[in-house]
C-alpha cells in the first residue's frame, strides 16, 4: 500500500509480478521492459521462485560499471549504470522483492539489496497511525459529509487495533491467533460507505457484518467470537457517536497512565485525528483490551524470555580445538629457581580448550548418574500397595508415569553420547537437544510429548529439573 502511494507520488509506471509456478519467463519481461523505459518492478513472494532469484542474482551483477545517461551517452554527473545482463538501464529504473524469510535465498542477491523489514505496529498508537497513513485518508474522511461516518471510521480503526494489540497476550488474548489484516478493515469501511449512501443505518446489520462476516469469518473458537461480538455491540452501537463517548472503561482496578482517556476525536481534518491518537500513552493498559492488569505481567515475563532465549541462541556453540598460545605473565627475578620453575612450565604443553561434544558429554554423564539406577519392576510396587484406597491407585499411575519420563531421558541421552561421539547420525532432534543440554537448559523432547502435552515438571535450567 505504501508502495502505491508512492508511486502515484512519482507518477511511475509500476509492473507486478507474483511468484509462482510458470512466473519466470513474465517476470524476466517485466524486468527488461523496466530497465529499457525506467518503470519500476515489484517480484512479490520472490521465496516461491528461488532458482530465478539465483538467475536474477547473475542479472543483476555487473561486469564493467559505466555512468551513462538516457541515451546511451557518457555522463559525469550521473550515478552509475550497471548494464550487464540487462538491456541499457535507465537511472528510473526501480525493481522490488517481496519474500518471505527463507534459508536458500541467495545471499549475493540480498547483498546487492537494500533490505527493508515490515514490522508490525507494537501499541495502540502505532496501530491506529498505521491505519490512517495506510488505508484512512482526507479524502475517505470528506466521502461522507457526517459526523456519524467520521466517527465510525474511527471507531473501527480502534477496533482493529485493538483486536491486533489483543494477540500479544497470547492464550489470555484470544485462544486462537487470527491472522487479522487490512483487507478486514478495509472491507467493513467500504461496506459501512455503501450502507451509509443507501440509506438509514442499521446497527444490527453493522454489527452482524463486522462481528459475523468481515472479521469473524477467521474466528474459529466459540469464546473469541463471543469477545469479538460484545467489542462490536459496545463499540458500534448509536451510543458512539453520542458526545463524551469513550472506548475506555468506566471504572479500572489500576490507574490508566496519566488518567487518558480513549474517547472519539471532534475535529473534521485528517490532521486532527493524528494530533488525537499522537496524545495516546506510550504503553497500553490491559483494561482497555477487557483484561486483567495481570495479563500485562504474562505477556511481560513473555517478552523477557524470548529475549533471553535469543540472546542464548546467538551464543557460539562452537569453539576450536587449537591449542592457544599461554599468557602467562614473563618472570622479573633472576633467581635459579625462578628460572627452573619457567623452563619446566614451558616445556608442559598447554591444554586445549574443551570443545561443545566434550561439555555435552560431560552434561550426559552427569544426568546419567543422578537417574535412578534401581530397575523399575511394576508387580513388585502394586504387590506391595492395597489397590483400594484411591490415593495408591494414584500413586501407582504417577509412578508409571515418573518411570516413563526416566527411561525416555536414559534412552535419549545415550543416543546424544553416541552422537557426539560420531557413530550415529545427527538429526536436528538430536541437534537441538545438544544445544539445550549446552546451554544447561532442558531439552524440549523430555518436556512435552511430539503432541504438545506436558509429561514432565517445568524448570528453566537442568540443573534444576535433574
Amino acid at each position: 500500500m505504501q508502495l502505491k502511494h508512492l508511486h502515484e507520488k512519482k507518477k511511475r509506471q509500476v509492473t507486478c509480478v507474483s511468484m509462482g509456478e510458470g512466473q519466470e519467463p513474465i517476470a524476466l519481461n517485466a524486468i527488461s521492459y523496466g530497465a529499457e523505459n525506467g518503470s519500476w518492478v515489484v517480484i512479490q513472494n520472490a521465496h516461491l521462485g528461488l532458482e530465478f532469484m539465483e538467475t536474477l542474482e547473475e542479472l543483476l551483477l555487473p561486469d564493467t560499471p559505466q555512468k551513462q545517461n538516457s541515451n546511451g551517452c557518457s555522463s559525469e554527473d550521473g550515478p552509475p549504470i550497471l548494464t550487464s545482463g540487462l538491456p541499457l538501464c535507465e537511472p528510473e529504473f526501480r525493481l522490488f522483492l517481496t519474500t518471505e524469510p527463507h534459508p536458500k535465498f541467495p545471499i549475493g542477491l540480498l547483498q546487492l539489496s537494500l533490505k527493508v523489514t515490515v514490522e508490525p505496529p507494537s501499541g495502540l498508537r502505532a496501530g491506529i497511525l498505521r491505519s490512517f497513513s495506510v488505508i484512512v485518508d482526507q479524502d475517505r474522511l470528506d466521502r461522507i459529509e457526517t459526523s456519524q461516518w467520521r466517527s465510525l471510521v474511527y471507531a473501527l480503526c480502534f477496533l482493529h487495533s485493538i483486536v491486533q494489540e489483543r494477540r500479544k497476550f497470547g492464550p489470555l488474548g484470544f485462544c486462537v491467533p487470527y491472522e487479522f489484516n487490512d483487507g478486514d478493515l478495509n472491507a467493513c469501511l467500504t461496506f459501512l460507505e455503501r450502507h451509509l449512501l443507501n440509506g438509514a443505518l442499521s446497527w444490527p446489520t453493522l454489527q452482524y457484518m463486522v462481528s459475523e462476516v468481515q472479521y469473524g469469518g477467521k474466528i474459529t473458537d466459540s469464546f473469541d467470537r463471543k469477545v469479538f461480538k460484545n467489542y462490536c455491540e459496545l463499540w458500534l452501537s448509536a451510543e458512539t457517536c453520542k458526545p463524551g463517548f469513550k472506548f475506555s472503561p468506566g471504572t479500572t482496578l489500576q490507574r490508566i497512565r496519566d488518567d487518558f482517556a480513549y474517547d472519539l476525536p471532534t475535529g473534521e481534518a485528517f490532521e486532527e485525528f493524528i494530533s488525537h491518537v499522537s496524545t495516546f500513552p506510550s504503553v497500553d493498559s490491559p483494561e482497555i483490551f477487557g483484561l486483567h492488569p495481570n495479563a500485562d505481567l504474562a505477556y511481560r515475563g513473555q517478552e523477557v524470555n524470548y529475549l533471553l532465549g535469543t540472546l542464548i541462541e546467538m551464543q557460539p556453540k562452537h569453539t576450536s580445538s587449537s591449542p592457544k598460545a599461554s599468557h602467562s605473565p614473563p618472570v622479573t627475578t633472576n633467581t635459579t629457581s625462578n628460572r627452573r620453575t619457567s623452563e619446566a612450565k614451558r616445556k608442559i604443553p598447554p591444554r586445549p580448550p574443551r570443545t561443545r561434544e566434550d561439555i555435552v558429554a560431560e552434561r550426559c554423564a552427569e544426568a546419567l548418574g543422578a537417574l535412578p539406577s534401581v530397575t523399575y519392576i511394576e508387580d513388585e510396587y502394586v504387590r506391595n500397595l492395597d489397590l483400594n484406597l484411591p490415593v495408591n491407585i494414584f500413586l501407582v499411575q504417577e509412578i508409571q508415569r515418573f518411570q516413563a519420563v526416566i527411561d525416555l531421558v536414559r534412552a535419549h541421552l545415550d543416543l546424544i553420547l553416541h552422537a557426539s561421539r560420531g557413530e550415529v547420525v545427527i538429526t536436528q532432534d538430536l541437534n537441538e537437544a545438544m544445544n539445550r543440554l549446552f546451554d544447561a537448559r532442558v531439552p524440549q523432547n523430555w518436556l512435552r510429548s511430539p503432541s504438545g502435552d506436558e509429561i514432565s515438571w517445568l524448570a528453566p535450567t537442568l540443573g534444576i529439573w535433574l
